[in-house]
């Protein structure tokens, strides 16, 4: 990955990460963007930065492999109304379903196991 240094080291401040608009599903997601840190696309495996803008959400999705989340900054609502902040750690196993919205804005470290597959319509969370 670029960006490294000599010793493979990569250093990034969120608030100057890069972000670039989120597209794991094909489209990019209205109001959230991302920054891959040490992301494999094909495997839809890594670590990666995501900013969900207030007032964003995401889409209805099945976690196929699983993802650890962990809240940088802000507030994360999921689906259930449960409401998540700073330090706070999210496990998804593998097969759960959920949207999440982020009414101020929120910032979280990703690490995903598998891809994600969005929910189509007709399908319940």
């Amino acid at each position: 990955m670029s960006g490294h240094d000599d010793n493979g080291r990569l250093v990034l401040k969120a608030e100057d990460a890069g972000f670039q608009p989120y597209d794991l599903y094909g489209d990019p997601v209205p109001g959230i963007v991302w920054k891959p840190i040490n992301f494999d696309r094909d495997a839809a495996r890594g670590s990666f930065l995501v900013r969900l803008d207030p007032g964003s959400k995401s889409l209805p999705h099945i976690h196929t492999g699983g993802e650890d989340s962990y809240i940088l900054e802000g507030e994360l609502i999921d689906g259930d109304g449960r409401a998540y902040g700073p330090g706070e750690i999210i496990s998804y196993a593998a097969g759960s379903r959920h949207a999440s919205r982020s009414p101020k804005g929120c910032t979280i470290l990703v690490f995903l196991h598998g891809p994600n597959r969005a929910l189509a319509v007709g399908e319940t969370v």
